[in-house]
């Protein structure tokens, strides 16, 4: 069970086979997810971030952990990743404000 603040949420990652995603990985939200499912005993986790507004050594140096540089709306990123997750969690987005269109 992971929780914090107002929010739980309830993942089985204990017993290994479990395949696990995060999009976004390295951010900072991504991150402190990742770290606390190796902490929670993920078998293995795979973190796809595109490092536009993150760091990778936001990520821990972990064996679990499989960390791929890229963003998830890239075809050659998607295409070296599994098909069989059994859960991925999606926490990529882009950053900063828009252009303006005009005055």
């Amino acid at each position: 069970m992971i929780s914090g603040g107002t929010t739980t949420a309830t993942v089985w990652v204990g017993g290994g086979g479990v395949a696990l995603a995060c999009g976004g990985g390295a951010g900072f939200v991504g991150s402190n997810l990742c770290r606390r499912l190796l902490s929670e005993g993920v078998s293995a986790l795979t973190a796809v971030d595109n490092l536009l507004s993150a760091e990778r050594w936001n990520l821990p140096d972990d064996p679990r952990l499989r960390f791929v540089e890229g963003s998830i709306a890239e075809d050659r990123v998607l295409a070296g990743l599994a098909d069989d997750f059994d859960f991925v969690f999606h926490l990529a987005t882009f950053h900063g404000a828009p252009k303006p269109l005009g005055d």
